[in-house]
């Protein structure tokens, strides 16, 4: 299963996944490429290249520092290299998206080096040999990130088996419990000797402790989605955000109580009831939309919403409770509440357009619509878009046309 994309939430552009893909490919073109076929004057080159590879890896029964960290970009081949960076894409985004640039990088050098320092150390102890390289081990501590702070988010993941193949959606628990049982599994086949299973493992093992400390020490906020909010029943609700936001609302409600209750005392001054304004009304609907949301509420917030546009025709959502808004629907499946809100946001602003199209898209032929997806695209300005944005609209209505050819029924519009 390979995953080609998320719907967890990404706040910060993915430099840092971008980076380290990069440094791998550069260090693998400059270490780890042996020509095939070597002149006899250029054997001093290939022998000269062959030690920078074992000096970079990670020796058994050594003790190099510098391998703990530099083992974690050497490889062994091409398909070892692509494999490992597709999934670095994949759990990097997650990562990096939550905590940022530096924080990320930190988080995946300091798994890479202690997994490193771990394994040559445990090298002395067991009869291990050889050498030991690739991102695999600090990528497995990547995804155990993933299933700490995003379970119940999904991947969409490409199976392939037998010639055949095609996409569905996961959970990232359920993928990384797939992952982890598998590595054991055949592990413990080969008899619990060294194998490149047993590396994974340990990346995965040294990096879960981490990253269930910083959601517990509010270093990372999950908005309440963590593997703890999971687990309890509680997710979308134990999000520091969110508590921070329900106490100042319930702070605001006792205040307005008691101010009601002091004009309505006997002999109080004022006793004329205060009508408030459609401006200061629609004020309290929309502290109240984000308070719903906050909680998770997010068909309360949309009709919340809905009640503040009656009212007050001129006050529209805020891009962020409407963005927010449907992602909260979007993870509980009210598609037919979130596609409205969709089309809104993608009427009303500039910033993920594109994305939020293509969502829409994706929905409407994950739910055997393709005549409507096809009749959206049509309907398209292509001049508003980049070239590579215009390719994936394309392959978009080619899937639809098919689905069309194929005969699919369409039951409502």
């Amino acid at each position: 299963m390979i995953p080609l994309s998320t719907d967890a939430p990404i706040y910060h552009p993915p430099f840092g996944t971008g980076g380290l893909i990069a440094v791998n490919v550069l260090c693998f073109v400059m270490f780890c490429i042996t020509p095939v076929e070597v002149p006899l004057e250029s054997l001093e080159v290939l022998e000269e290249t062959s030690t920078w590879v074992e000096r970079l890896s990670l020796e058994f029964g050594a003790f190099k520092p510098w391998q703990w960290l530099t083992n974690n970009f050497m490889h062994a081949d091409w398909v070892h290299l692509i494999s490992n960076m597709v999934f670095l894409w994949s759990f990097g985004l997650i990562v990096e998206g939550k905590v940022g640039l530096l924080r990320f990088l930190t988080i995946y050098l300091a798994v890479g080096t202690i997994y490193g320092l771990i394994l040559q150390i445990g090298s002395y102890v067991l009869p291990w040999e050889g050498y030991a390289l690739g991102a695999s081990a600090a990528i497995f501590g990547l995804l155990a990130f993933c299933v700490a702070w995003a379970p119940a988010n999904e991947f969409e993941v490409l199976w392939l088996f037998g010639g055949r193949g095609g996409t569905f959606e996961i959970s990232v628990l359920a993928f990384g419990a797939f992952f982890f049982a598998k590595e054991a599994f055949v592990f413990s086949l080969g008899g619990f000797q060294m194998s490149s299973e047993l590396l994974h493992i340990l990346g995965f093992v040294i990096a879960m402790p981490l990253a269930l400390w910083m959601v517990k020490s509010g270093r990372v906020d999950c908005e309440g989605w963590d593997v703890f909010s999971y687990l309890s029943g509680t997710t979308g609700k134990n999000s520091k955000i969110a508590k921070n936001q329900q106490a100042m609302e319930m702070a605001r409600e006792r205040a307005a109580m008691a101010r009601q209750d002091l004009r309505n005392r006997p002999g109080a001054p004022g006793k004329t009831p205060v009508t408030l304004s459609p401006t200061q009304r629609a004020s309290q609907l929309r502290a109240q939309v984000k308070s719903a949301i906050d909680a998770g509420e997010f068909e309360l917030a949309a009709k919340l919403q809905e009640k503040i546009a009656l009212a007050n025709p001129g006050v529209t959502w805020s891009q962020e409770d409407l963005y927010l808004t449907i992602h909260g629907l979007l993870k509980q499946r009210r598609y037919d509440i979130a596609i409205p809100l969709m089309t809104l946001h993608i009427e009303s602003f500039e910033s993920h357009r594109f994305a939020m199209q293509k969502l829409l898209l994706r929905i409407w032929l994950k739910e055997q619509r393709p005549r409507k997806a096809l009749s959206y695209l049509r309907g398209l300005d292509t001049k508003a878009y980049q070239p590579t944005e215009i390719a994936e609209f394309q392959s978009l209505a080619d899937h639809a046309k098919k689905m069309i050819d194929e005969g699919v029924i369409e039951f409502s519009n």
